[in-house]
């Protein structure tokens, strides 16, 4: 089971590449993703994907712990929404998508000190990304656009010593994030919903009700079957 520390592994997702950091251990390595796995920015082949990541890490034997996820600006398209057009935000964000050049974006709003940035990403590279870890032990705190991280912004690489800042500051971006705001690892058990299940005494009451209901319908079947 993970034990959920502070973030100790940032996952940088460029253009044709992943770069990993653990600055703990001064662990900085680059998988390159040949372009018959990804192509102008769409995932061509998920499952080699998926295998490329995954013998990666089992090869590299990184240490299990939090991961963030940042996804670099040149795998997102972006746009800025000034706070003076607040009222005007619903329909530049709906305009803003309906011209990101990918076969199916996911697109979000963050709000930073200065403004609004619109950002729209492929969900699929994160999503296989995020998955090989999970099945590796790892915990995803979540996926956050390298353009509203001030140590970032828009560069397509970034050192260990930024890594390092960005995990540090975790805690003032994580609501920046493309997941839903919860860490992800296979350790945690998922809640159980029942649904209509009867408490205390109203099984019993049901029981009751069904073999009186019962009674009636033999009753009134004996009676049938005497009348001449």
């Amino acid at each position: 089971m993970v034990t959920l520390k502070t973030p100790e592994i940032l996952i940088f997702l460029a253009r044709n590449s992943v770069f990993f950091f653990e600055p703990k251990t001064g662990f900085t390595k680059q998988l390159a993703i040949p372009v018959n796995v990804m192509r102008d920015l769409e995932v061509v082949d998920p499952n080699s994907l998926s295998s490329l990541i995954g013998n990666f890490v089992d090869n590299e034997k990184l240490n299990l712990g939090k991961v963030v996820v940042v996804a670099s600006e040149a795998i997102s398209f972006t746009k800025d929404i000034p706070f003076s057009e607040e009222n005007k935000k619903g329909i530049i964000v709906q305009d803003f998508t309906d011209t990101v050049p990918l076969e199916s974006p996911e697109v979000k709003v963050f709000r930073t000190n200065t403004l609004y940035k619109v950002v729209g990403i492929n969900p699929k590279y994160y999503q296989v990304l995020t998955e090989v870890m999970i099945s590796k032990g790892f915990s995803v705190v979540g996926v956050i656009p390298g353009s509203v991280i001030t140590e970032v912004g828009p560069a397509e690489a970034i050192s260990i010593e930024t890594a390092q800042k960005v995990l540090e500051g975790c805690d003032k971006i994580k609501s920046q994030n493309f997941m839903d705001g919860t860490v992800k690892t296979e350790a945690e058990p998922q809640p159980i919903i029942t649904i209509g299940k009867p408490k205390g005494n109203t099984i019993f009451i049901l029981m009751g009700v069904f073999i009186i209901g019962l009674l009636v319908l033999g009753y009134l079947l004996t009676i049938s079957f005497k009348q001449p």
